[in-house]
């Protein structure tokens, strides 16, 4: 196997902490406020039957909570359309039930506090607290599945491109060490040119592989432009 230096290894392992950075760090929010939402919930259910609030601020509270969970459910779907756009979209499974589900329970919870119903509205809030719950289990069990796969083949499309660029910076170095020794009508001045027009056309496959990766994630695009520029500065 191909045994990177240790400040490729390092470089490597770097670059594939900004590719997951940010799709981690939304889906990490979106399970924390889910969490802290369900807590919320269970923490007006107990107020309600210790009878700690009176009915219209608890209603109050209940459609503060109804209305941060519609909020929830769009960072959701914003989220989800974004994934559709990349070249490669991550298996995400849809929370569409449990939404739903959770929606439901809310609003008759809100409408039985109106009502005066409060045993079925504490049963409601209830329901929609573990569904949180269950949701934020959902998408953090998606998420590490999806970095798993996604991370195996990134692994794989990353190591080819590095020890692509190695090569070729190694076969350059050594080509134009090896013109420095001769003179434009020497016998082999064709041959070497013939392998640096290689070099070239290999350069360009490795260069749309680096640009491939950068649709896959905007955040690398700075690691892409470096070794877009240092391809292009060994080629002049």
């Amino acid at each position: 196997d191909f045994q990177y230096s240790s400040p490729i290894k390092s470089r490597y392992n770097k670059l594939l902490s900004v590719y997951k950075k940010d799709r981690d760090t939304y889906y990490s929010n979106l399970e924390k406020q889910l969490k802290a939402l369900a807590k919320e919930q269970e923490d007006l259910k107990k107020e309600i039957t210790t009878e700690k609030i009176d009915k219209e601020k608890a209603i109050e509270k209940q459609e503060d909570i109804n209305k941060k969970f519609d909020d929830l459910k769009k960072e959701l779907s914003d989220l989800q359309k974004l994934n559709k756009e990349l070249n490669q979209p991550l298996d995400l499974k849809t929370t569409e039930t449990s939404e739903e589900q959770i929606s439901k329970d809310l609003q008759e919870s809100k409408e039985s506090l109106e009502q005066g119903k409060e045993k079925k509205s504490s049963e409601k809030q209830q329901s929609a607290a573990d569904e949180m719950k269950n949701m934020a289990e959902q998408l953090d069990q998606q998420q590490n599945e999806s970095n798993q796969s996604q991370q195996e083949e990134d692994m794989d499309m990353l190591r080819n491109i590095l020890e692509s660029l190695m090569t070729l910076s190694f076969d350059q170095e050594s080509l134009m060490s090896r013109f420095t020794k001769i003179n434009s009508i020497d016998p082999s001045y064709k041959y070497l040119g013939r392998l640096q027009r290689k070099i070239y056309d290999d350069t360009q496959i490795v260069k749309d592989s680096l640009l491939a990766l950068a649709k896959r994630q905007a955040k690398i695009a700075s690691f892409i432009d470096k070794e877009l520029a240092e391809i292009k500065s060994n080629h002049e």
